[in-house]
């Protein structure tokens, strides 16, 4: 699990790095600030729930945003692939 959420962590925070505003200033930063990992088995693979909580400021706007992140794999000749992904806040 270890290198799975290495990966996720990566490839979030990446996301969260190009998030963009809707403020007409063009530079917007953003951290991660938590994240939590939940997975199960299934039966092609496993199930993972991330709960992440990210900052994402820009010039006098600051906000913190929670979201849930859904991630199904399917192992598929020995090499896992995300089949279905889903990110909600809240």
């Amino acid at each position: 699990m270890t290198t799975l959420k290495s990966y996720t962590t990566s490839e979030l925070y990446q996301q969260m790095n190009q998030a963009k505003s809707d403020v007409e200033t063009g530079e917007v930063h953003s951290e991660l600030k938590s994240e939590n990992v939940y997975y199960t088995r299934t039966e092609n693979g496993f199930s993972t729930v991330n709960i992440i909580k990210v900052t994402i400021s820009s010039v006098g706007h600051e906000e913190e945003v929670s979201m849930l992140a859904h991630f199904n794999y399917v192992k598929e000749n020995d090499v896992y692939k995300v089949m279905q992904n889903k990110f909600v806040e809240y």
